[in-house]
């Protein structure tokens, strides 16, 4: 099997409307783990990482101590609810490209681009 083989290779018709869905859902999803892991790495401003970051968003401006991570549900739903917008405007970009694989490759490469591009534009500085 070549590199080239797996772009070529098409889904079956009943697996086009959903493939489409879980890589709209991706493309935000993957900048944001992209975003974070840069702020984390940066060690500064970590309440503007969208994934983690809520440990580090004190109360009136001041740091609290930091609270034992977990996830729950509600979590993992505000995540998905907050990335619905960037992936509406995804799927509705890549579905004139479902039927040509290496097409829509590119352009959800091209849109995980844009998103990251977006979220480091969005960062925000709290004094």
């Amino acid at each position: 099997m070549s590199f080239y083989q797996p772009f070529r290779l098409r889904l079956p018709t009943w697996a086009d409307w959903p493939a489409l869905a879980l890589m709209s859902l991706a493309a935000p999803l993957i900048a944001a783990w992209i975003h974070s892991y840069c702020v984390f790495e940066r060690g500064f401003r970590l309440y503007n990482a969208e994934i983690g970051g809520f440990f580090f968003r004190g109360v009136s401006g001041s740091m609290p101590p930091y609270q034992q991570p977990s996830i729950g549900f509600g979590d993992i739903l505000a995540l998905i609810g907050g990335c619905g917008i960037p992936a509406i405007i995804t799927f509705l970009v890549l579905l004139p490209f479902r039927r040509r694989a290496l097409y829509r490759w590119l352009v959800w490469a091209g849109f995980i681009i844009l998103w990251t591009w977006f979220l480091f534009q969005m960062e925000i500085a709290i004094h």
